[in-house]
């Protein structure tokens, strides 16, 4: 008898595990370091190893922080997401962005220029 109730027991904290575990909250999949591949200025498209020494990265945090470095510069900020679209916030200025898989793709607009880099996932 007190074999059945250890085994119902044991099965019983088994399925609470189980059901705990698949109430977790989902990783984002946008969280991780995006490394800088491309850039394109003018129509011109660069690989973004050829302008800097050091990687271009941009960081997105699970807590909605960000940073992005590049030749050993550091901005912090913070992002959201929604759907396919990653909005970028640094001080005063707002990027938006696209994911597609393990691409993201940054176009920044200033002063009538525009300037997209292709990040890829790592």
């Amino acid at each position: 008898m007190k074999k059945k109730v250890l085994a119902a027991l044991v099965v019983v904290a088994m399925i609470s595990s189980l059901a705990l575990i698949g109430c977790g909250k989902k990783a984002d999949p946008n969280v991780g370091v995006w490394k800088a591949t491309e850039i394109e200025f003018l129509g011109i498209k660069l690989d973004v190893a050829e302008l800097y020494e050091d990687d271009m990265t941009l960081e997105l945090k699970d807590d909605g922080a960000c940073l992005m470095s590049a030749e050993g510069e550091v901005e912090t900020g913070t992002w959201s997401a929604s759907g396919k679209t990653i909005t970028i916030v640094f001080e005063d200025t707002t990027w938006e962005a696209t994911v597609d898989g393990s691409v993201l793709t940054l176009t920044i607009e200033e002063e009538g220029f525009e300037m997209t880099i292709v990040f890829e996932k790592q």
